[in-house]
């Protein structure tokens, strides 16, 4: 997805900057304030890759239902198809049985008729 890929980016440009920042607290430890202010920056940084993790973690999860639903999806048409093949089935049991009502109700009217010629 277009918005997930640019979340991630965008984390990753930010930890890759604050690391950046980082490597010059060796010159800023002469200066508390500037030192303070590079720890609270490393402290961010660890949010950051917690967030990115749960990122990461939730864009799989998300995969992952996307693909089960994929499945569920397939499998939906799958029964479709088989109830088709059912209904088809059906429907031509259906016409057979039907054929053979018609079938038999001609040999009974014949037979009947035969019975009233002989009886007469």
């Amino acid at each position: 997805n277009v918005m997930d890929a640019k979340g991630a980016q965008a984390v990753e440009q930010l930890i890759q900057d604050a690391e950046q920042d980082l490597s010059q607290v060796d010159e800023l430890k002469s200066d508390p304030k500037l030192l303070r202010m590079a720890q609270e920056k490393q402290k961010d940084i660890v949010e950051m890759n917690k967030f990115r993790k749960e990122f990461e973690k939730l864009q799989q999860d998300k995969k992952t239902m996307e693909q089960a639903l994929r499945k569920a999806e397939q499998d939906v048409v799958q029964m479709r198809l088989r109830l088709m093949e059912r209904d088809s089935a059906m429907a031509m049991a259906g016409k057979r049985v039907k054929a053979f009502e018609v079938k038999l109700e001609e040999e009974v009217k014949e037979a009947t008729k035969r019975v009233a010629d002989a009886e007469k």
